[in-house]
């Protein structure tokens, strides 16, 4: 369960980090 959940949380940044990098670029 705690692998889900940290799984969960590291998709979560990794789309955060992406979105701030798009706005970066766009």
């Amino acid at each position: 369960m705690s692998q889900q959940t940290s799984k969960d949380l590291g998709f979560k940044a990794f789309s955060m980090l992406l979105h701030l990098n798009s706005y970066k670029f766009f």
